[in-house]
């Protein structure tokens, strides 16, 4: 393959590469949006509802490898999830 061929194949890959950006961008704010519209109560209440069967549910696995690894991986991601989120939607221009 040429290196013309090569810089073409890489300018296009550049391409989509930003068109699905702005489209998760778009679907991060949309989400942010909604969050927002909900009502303080309403999230406060899901939170600690969630906490709590996370919590339960951690406790009836007890102390095997797999619960925990399940766990730090669960962790790991809703990290990467909201951090993704955020970043997504500080990159937005006005």
């Amino acid at each position: 393959m040429s290196r013309r061929q090569q810089l073409r194949r890489l300018q296009a890959a550049e391409t989509a590469l930003a068109e699905s950006r702005q489209v998760l961008q778009g679907s991060a704010q949309a989400r942010l949006d909604e969050l927002r519209r909900m009502p303080t109560v309403w999230l406060v209440t899901g939170g600690f509802v969630a906490g709590v069967i996370v919590h339960r549910g951690a406790a009836c696995l007890g102390h095997s490898r797999l619960a925990s690894s399940l766990l730090v991986t669960a962790l790991r991601v809703s990290r990467l999830a909201a951090g993704t989120l955020l970043s997504g939607v500080s990159r937005i221009d006005p």
